[in-house]
């Protein structure tokens, strides 16, 4: 599962984890995607299925179907009910940039960035992470016109001081009971991160 890394962004922006200037969270979401496409071509096409978020909020319906056909398993509609359960509820619990999973799918969360982030912040992210904007199938947003020159050495200092700039204002702009909650997920990050895998 991908997601327009412009909206990726802004979601972090306003987390309590993660990377916190565009520069950041743009090379981030690039390597990751890229990573998750090396996966698909090693792994294959008959063992990987890639979706966009925007395709399963525009057509949740057949795309939770096609996943079910790619699985093998029988599609059950209570699958789109995820909202009332359980499972939700704590998920939810778990820490504020989780709340939505106890809301029926949201068909207009996506190209938020376009009002909410800045058109500077536009431009850092589609100079760091637009060729993997393009190959996933997402439009530029800005015409750069040839204004996409790589950054300077010190322009990139002060986008790495910003981003712990950043990060600190956002532990200290947290509520304490999600602050004590972080404490085990990043331990257990830790401890996945640490594994070793092996593909075959």
């Amino acid at each position: 599962l991908y997601r327009d890394g412009r909206d990726v962004a802004l979601s972090f922006k306003k987390a309590i984890v993660g990377e916190k200037h565009m520069y950041h969270i743009a090379k981030q979401w690039s390597n990751e995607q890229e990573l998750s496409q090396r996966l698909v071509e090693t792994l294959g096409n008959e063992r990987t299925m890639q979706i966009s978020y925007e395709q399963l909020i525009h057509a949740p319906v057949q795309t939770i179907q096609r996943i079910c056909n790619f699985l093998n398993v029988p599609y059950n509609s209570k699958v789109l009910s995820y909202y009332n359960s359980e499972e939700s509820d704590i998920t939810a619990r778990s820490g504020e940039m989780w709340k939505n999973v106890t809301k029926p799918i949201m068909t207009d969360n996506f190209n938020k960035f376009i009002a909410e982030l800045s058109r500077e912040e536009i431009r850092i992210f589609e100079i760091v992470a637009g060729k993997t904007l393009v190959k996933l199938g997402y439009q530029p947003y800005l015409n750069l016109n040839g204004n996409n020159k790589l950054f300077t050495k010190e322009e990139i200092a002060g986008f790495n001081k910003e981003n712990v700039r950043l990060k600190e204002l956002a532990i200290q702009m947290a509520k304490k009971k999600d602050l004590l909650k972080r404490t085990g997920q990043k331990n257990l990050i830790a401890e996945i991160k640490s594994r070793t895998y092996l593909i075959v």
